[in-house]
């Protein structure tokens, strides 16, 4: 839609693909004509391959996670390397090549921004977070009324929301 007639935010999904929980998010988001963006890390594309080819083909936005989801990758000299490697392997499954990034963590250095204005990368973080899993790790599993009237208390036109379909490399969580 037009963000500039009607008020609008941002979907986007983190850590994925992740089945069967990529799927089921696919399905709700398709019933009721929402898109989102998905960024993927390219170990789990990978893995799930329909399912990454799926998220374009419904007219979602698919995004880089880098490749494999190292939680100190900002620290690491060449850590802009598993930026390329989650490009590639993006590509390679889906004929597609990100614009989009989003550092794991929302961590980032110098060395990785150089490479994505070299790459011609978008940097995306977020404004707006529902804690899902730090609510699933330290809390239990909280209902999804709880998650959704955590995320509507936070949102207002122009907001990203974080929320993720995956848990880094670890399945069937």
């Amino acid at each position: 839609p037009d963000c500039s007639a009607i008020p609008c935010i941002a979907l986007t999904f983190d850590d994925g693909p992740n089945e069967p929980y990529t799927s089921q998010i696919l399905d709700i988001l398709n019933s009721y004509g929402v898109k989102a963006t998905f960024f993927d890390i390219g170990k789990n594309v990978e893995l799930y391959p329909e399912t990454a080819r799926r998220i374009i083909a419904d007219g979602h936005i698919l995004g880089n996670h880098t490749y494999s989801h190292n939680a100190n990758h900002a620290l690491i000299a060449g850590s802009y390397k598993d930026i390329g490697l989650g490009q590639e392997g993006i590509f390679k499954i889906t004929g597609i090549k990100p614009h989009l990034y989003r550092p794991p963590h929302g961590k980032k250095s110098p060395w990785e921004l150089q490479f994505l204005k070299q790459e011609k990368l978008m940097e995306v973080t977020w404004s707006v977070s529902a804690n899902d899993q730090h609510a699933l790790a330290y809390l239990g599993k909280p209902s999804p009324e709880t998650f959704a009237k955590e995320i509507i208390s936070k949102v207002k036109p122009g907001k990203i929301i974080l929320l993720h379909d995956g848990y880094g490399l670890n399945h069937g969580d």
